[in-house]
This record gives structure tokens, sequence and C-alpha cells, in this order.
């Protein structure tokens, strides 16, 4: 399945553009709908990884929506080549039926933004997308708390406070957040966590979360 639509829009303004992969028909055509209801515009939908791949080198939507078993490649490897051809303009929204910290694990070593599983409500979706097309990372939470439950110090040189702020990136919270949980402003936030990702070499909270995943200080 292979489908095109002409871009949304919400109040005047152009939608924000999604690439929808999936090798269900009956999930393409339900999610394609409520996104487009949502001020989100579903450039392609497409059920093959690998088409998925020419597709979005060619779109360069702001966020993939990708399933992670797929024809063809999987949404893991999927999201290794679009971020090694695109760079950081396409963020990578795994959206999958199975759930798990060590498949989560792997894509964030792929270098996704997000990952959510297909039993959240819909309106999470929503929220994902919204967060990495803007930088952040989002994370399911009924996995984000096994994932940073065996958090503990790291060799990098972060401090405490960073420690803290890694927990913080690890569970998708946005700089908005982070800045009320440090009572600090959102200027003060964006650098600290500036900071940190200098620290580990990483140049996106996704590969800051991927980072510590590697080295086991998230498990």
């Amino acid at each position: 399945m292979d489908t095109s639509h002409a871009p949304a829009h919400d109040n005047g303004r152009a939608a924000l553009s999604c690439v929808l992969v999936d090798d269900h028909p009956a999930v393409l055509d339900a999610v394609g709908r409520f996104l487009e209801s949502n001020g989100v515009a579903v450039v392609a939908a497409l059920s093959d990884g690998a088409a998925a791949v020419d597709e979005i080198r060619r779109l360069r939507p702001a966020v993939a929506v990708v399933d992670l078993h797929l024809p063809g490649i999987d949404g893991i490897e999927l999201a290794r080549r679009v971020i090694e051809e695109n760079g950081g303009d396409t963020a990578i929204l795994l959206y999958t039926g199975y759930g798990d910290v060590a498949r989560l694990t792997d894509a964030v070593e792929a270098g996704i933004s997000g990952f959510l599983v297909k039993d959240a409500p819909l309106g999470e979706l929503i929220q994902a997308i919204r967060m990495v097309s803007g930088g952040d990372i989002y994370i399911d939470p009924t996995l984000a708390t096994p994932l940073i439950s065996g958090m503990g110090a790291s060799p990098a040189g972060l401090t405490g406070d960073e420690r803290r702020l890694m927990r913080m990136l690890a569970e998708g919270l946005t700089t908005e957040d982070i800045a009320l949980a440090l009572s600090a402003s959102r200027t003060t936030a964006q650098a600290r966590i500036a900071d940190v990702l200098r620290k580990l070499n990483a140049d996106t909270r996704a590969q800051a979360v991927g980072v510590a995943i590697r080295e086991g200080w998230i498990v």
C-alpha cells in the first residue's frame, strides 16, 4: 500500500508533515485519518520498510511514524538508514505493538526520537509526534520507569545534578518540564541540557540516551 495525501492545514497554517509506515492497511487508514483530523499532514502512507526509506528521503517529513515489524526492513533498520541519510531532518517515532525494554534499547541506540506502544490512546500519539518534531524525545510511560530504574553513576564526568537531568531526558521530559523541575528558566534548562550532551559527545537528546544505554548507565 502506498498512498499520498495533500498537506492539511491547521488554523490557516501548514500542518506538521508525517510519513506513516505500517504493514496493516487498517492501521494506516485509521491512524492516518486520526492524524489528519488533528493537524498532522500524512504526506505518504506505506507498508514496506525499504520503500519507506526512499519516500522519506524524497519528502523529508518532520516525523516518520514507523511500525517495528515491516516487510523489507524492520523499523529499527529503517531508522538507521533514514538518520544516516537525512540527519536530523526527520524524527523517527516507533509505534509498535511490541513494547519491551530490549527493543526500546535497540531503537534508541539506532537514533530514534520516540517509542510508543499501540495500546496507548491515540491522543498520546499526537503528543509524541509534536514532542519529537520539536527536538524532544518521547518514551512510552510504561517503558520509561523500567528503563531508568537501574541508572546509576556514570564515568562521563556528570555531576549529580546532571545525572538527574539525564534521568529526565530518558523519561522524555520537555525543556519546559525540565526547567520547572529544576526551578530554572527555559534558557538555563537548555544550557544545562547542552552541557550534558557535550559531555556525552551527543548531538541530540536521543543520542545522549543511547550513549547512556550503551554504557550501562540506563538498564
